[in-house]
């Protein structure tokens, strides 16, 4: 595995927390019975913990400013407290569901080399999953590092 800032590719860890807060924490919804029944969702707390392998593809490896292209494995575990109700037929409400999900992530970025110790790195990559008891992540994931060598 190369280690130095010219190298085509580089592996590394991971490991990210994200509490998610929406800007409404109720949402108008409905349920479908033997009609159309109006009703909301109320989420109380959304977090997410993520750990993962990750590795890099240097394109032009030896030039200041590279494309780069990444494909990482992560593990989540997601945590969410919600309140469901739909008139007359669900009225439900769960603190601490845990879920889980196994995906790859395919990423693109830019890589700037800044002087001779440090690279900055930054780009986007979207979830696909693989298994587990949460559906993908419906968001797409970007990202900034910084390496000092």
């Amino acid at each position: 595995m190369p280690n130095d800032e010219d190298a085509f590719y580089q592996i590394g860890v991971a490991f990210g927390y994200a509490v998610m807060r929406p800007t409404a924490d109720t949402f108008r919804t409905f349920a479908i019975g033997s009609q159309f029944l109006p009703g909301y969702e109320v989420i109380h707390s959304y977090s997410i913990f993520s750990s993962g392998v990750t590795s890099d593809f240097n394109i032009l490896k030896h030039r200041k400013l590279s494309p780069v292209i990444g494909l990482d494995i992560y593990f989540y575990t997601i945590t969410i407290a919600e309140q469901y109700y739909a008139e007359g037929l669900i009225d439900a409400s769960t603190t601490g569901d845990n879920y889980w999900l196994l995906a790859v992530l395919p990423r693109i970025g830019l890589r700037y080399k800044l002087g001779e110790s440090l690279i900055i790195e930054a780009g986007c990559g979207k979830n696909i999953s693989i298994t587990g008891t949460s559906t993908a992540l419906p968001f797409i994931k970007p990202y900034l590092s910084i390496a000092f060598l």
